[in-house]
């Protein structure tokens, strides 16, 4: 829409439809995914026993990094620190080019870099881990 308004920036008011046109198509389908994943699990489903248990995210967090292959993890590494490193530098480029200590720009890619940087240092490890640990014994 900004395109047609014939204002060469987009003002809030440009920005803020542009946003509606995005997010209300998305929202839109999400019910019509929900009906489709119950189609397909509807086979499944009806010969499964009910059932009070639960699976925890740090159980799901453990089998995630237990399943990945030590070349997998080392490629979760080395984008981890890619990502971190480009946060840090838009970070960089931006305070020297706008002077600026702290705004919405900082807050949101400082977040993200924290955010890869842990990443990274919990990839680190287990890349380690995996590394040491002998070809036959993936239990731990």
């Amino acid at each position: 829409m900004w395109a047609f308004s014939g204002h060469e920036d987009p003002t809030p008011g440009d920005i803020g439809l542009m946003v509606l046109l995005i997010l209300l198509p998305l929202t839109a389908l999400v019910p019509i995914v929900g009906v489709l994943q119950k189609r397909r699990l509807a086979p499944v489903l009806a010969t499964a026993s009910l059932t009070s248990e639960r699976i925890s995210y740090a159980e799901l967090r453990k089998s995630a990094k237990a399943s990945a292959s030590p070349k997998q993890s080392l490629r979760a590494l080395v984008t981890s620190v890619f990502a971190c490193l480009a946060a840090c530098f838009a970070l960089l480029i931006h305070v020297v080019t706008r002077h600026v200590v702290f705004d919405a720009f900082v807050a949101v890619w400082g977040f993200v870099a924290i955010a890869f940087g842990f990443a990274s240092f919990i990839w680190y490890r287990e890349v380690l881990r995996k590394a040491s640990t002998p070809e036959g014994d993936r239990s731990k």
